[in-house]
């Protein structure tokens, strides 16, 4: 996962190149000797710069469920504030049944030019959900193992049940659950 780089950097770093492409007068020419002289290069490392500094950007969430084919996109998620105010929650339950099994952001190009004409008030993002396939998440809880002790038991009858776990998840080499009954 990569960092979000602060647009208003890459905005300075813009503004700099571009007055840095201007007149640049050295100080130890005289008045009837003094010429202007540009500095491309260096207005083109600050140019090049901006540019690399206000890369895409990307977040993936990825769970451990297979993914399947139908996903859920918005590609202009409305944000404020650099993301400070954050976009609305993704609703998923009705179109992803068996879950999420990834969810991306990213900043489009678009969403960035949006961004640069707003100074950061509006800064919409593209979030694209992957949902999943398959049984989900409770019947995998359904057949993980477990080891039951009794509610009211006593410190050894709970040392011996938790004993009895770690033993069984180390032979099996998945987790074990304790489920303690009334």
């Amino acid at each position: 996962m990569r960092t979000r780089t602060l647009p208003f950097l890459s905005a300075f770093m813009l503004a700099a190149a571009l007055f840095l492409s201007g007149c640049y007068h050295h100080p130890l020419q005289t008045p009837d000797t003094m010429r202007t002289r540009t500095l491309p290069f260096l207005s083109a490392f600050m140019l090049a710069a901006a540019l690399f500094l206000s890369g895409c950007y990307h977040a993936t969430v990825v769970t451990e469920a297979t993914p399947s084919n139908q996903t859920i996109e918005n590609p202009w998620a409305h944000s404020f504030i650099a993301g400070l105010i954050p976009p609305s929650t993704v609703e998923t339950a009705q179109q992803c049944p068996n879950g999420v099994a990834r969810v991306e952001t990213r900043l489009s190009f678009l969403n960035m030019v949006a961004t640069a004409l707003t100074f950061n008030l509006y800064s919409p993002m593209s979030i694209e959900v992957t949902c999943a396939t398959g049984g989900s998440a409770s019947a995998d809880l359904e057949e993980t193992p477990e080891v039951t002790v009794a509610a009211e038991a006593d410190d050894e009858a709970l040392q011996a049940a938790f004993q009895e776990a770690i033993q069984e998840s180390s032979a099996r080499q998945q987790p074990v659950h304790v489920r303690f009954i009334p």
